[in-house]
């Protein structure tokens, strides 16, 4: 559900192409921040680990699974002639996924690609290239379904290992809070909130060796990162439910979920964003 203001693979994603299951913790949802295209290190199995509730959910071209592996290379091969922007590797790294024989290998390629630093922006676009390619010329449901399951595990990979020091900031200061609501519950507090939430700020801010400074800056440009995209979603939605057969009573439950999802992160964000400016202030 992730449009990121400078990658063109997420800002192209369709709003229909991604599963709640796939999305992002709230802290997360604000994928919407630029990113880099070089991978900084991180513990990759971490990372992705963070996704093994829907490694089940991708269907692979082995053995017993529905799409008939010519027809996915036959979709590739059709796509990979389109982009100027995709590299030959980004489709063959892209392509070696499809050809798993199972959905535990598929994520093991994956994690090769984290490890080896090969997952980039460009593998996520040979993805989204392929599936709307796919889309628009009616390719099987079951092709279909596998480009687009690999291309969300993808999508939500790529966003893990490529989140700026501020990024994981921000997921840090929203887990302190979280530990600050169960210790008031518990009667636990030892400090005020605002002394809670400010040593927050601080500790993460030290702990992705950035300034406070630099820190609400980020927070704020994300903010405005996920306005702009809030806008794009729901265009997209608009376009989605124009679709026969998409303006579903399912559809539209799933959709009022991600938008609640969005609506949290946003919120999150703005306390962030409040906490450090009273911070700095001090």
């Amino acid at each position: 559900m992730f449009s990121l203001a400078a990658s063109p693979a997420l800002a192209r994603a369709p709003a229909g192409a991604c599963r709640l299951a796939a999305t992002p913790p709230p802290a997360r949802a604000v994928s919407a921040a630029p990113r880099p295209k070089a991978v900084r290190p991180l513990p990759r199995s971490v990372v992705i680990s963070r996704a093994d509730d829907t490694v089940e959910g991708i269907p692979v071209s082995g053995p017993g699974a529905q799409p008939d592996p010519a027809d996915l290379k036959q979709v590739v091969d059709a796509a990979e002639r389109v982009p100027a922007n995709i590299t030959q590797d980004d489709f063959t790294a892209f392509y070696g996924i499809l050809q798993a024989q199972s959905a535990e290998e598929a994520a093991g390629k994956v994690t090769e690609l984290v490890d080896s630093g090969r997952l980039t922006e460009g593998v996520v676009e040979a993805a989204l290239t392929t599936l709307t390619k796919a889309e628009q010329k009616g390719e099987p449901d079951e092709v279909i379904q596998t480009l687009r399951a690999v291309f969300e595990y993808l999508l939500e990979a790529y966003a893990y290992v490529s989140a700026p020091p501020s990024l994981d900031a921000v997921d840090d200061v929203v887990r302190r809070l979280g530990d600050m609501e169960q210790l008031k519950e518990k009667d636990e507090m030892k400090m005020s909130d605002e002394q809670f939430e400010d040593n927050a700020v601080k500790e993460a801010a030290a702990s992705a060796e950035i300034t406070l400074e630099q820190f609400r800056t980020d927070v704020n440009k994300f903010l405005a990162s996920m306005e702009e995209q809030d806008a794009g979603f729901e265009d997209q939605v608009k376009q989605l439910l124009s679709q026969p057969g998409q303006d579903t009573p399912e559809q539209r439950e799933q959709l009022d979920q991600m938008r609640e999802m969005r609506k949290g992160a946003k919120e999150q964000m703005a306390r962030v964003s409040g906490i450090l400016g009273r911070c700095i202030a001090a």
